[in-house]
């Protein structure tokens, strides 16, 4: 498990922000098997979510991180 700061919506699906520089960007080009975890903090209660990452590097995409 690793912690992002960065997420955001984006054609119906969920974004991660990392630097190509990172162990993290790494590993899942290695292995884009990814599962995600959170709490909500109106009902209290856990969802996780599993998938593949895809990587999208389209100037889009940046702009709209930006």
């Amino acid at each position: 498990m690793r912690p992002f700061g960065f997420i955001m919506k984006r054609n119906e699906k969920l974004y991660f922000c990392t630097n190509k520089k990172k162990e993290v960007y790494r590993d899942l080009k290695e292995n884009p098997q990814i599962e995600v975890c959170a709490l909500s903090k109106d009902t209290k209660k856990w969802i996780r979510i599993r998938g593949e990452v895809i990587f999208d590097e389209s100037e889009e995409a940046k702009a709209q991180v930006f």
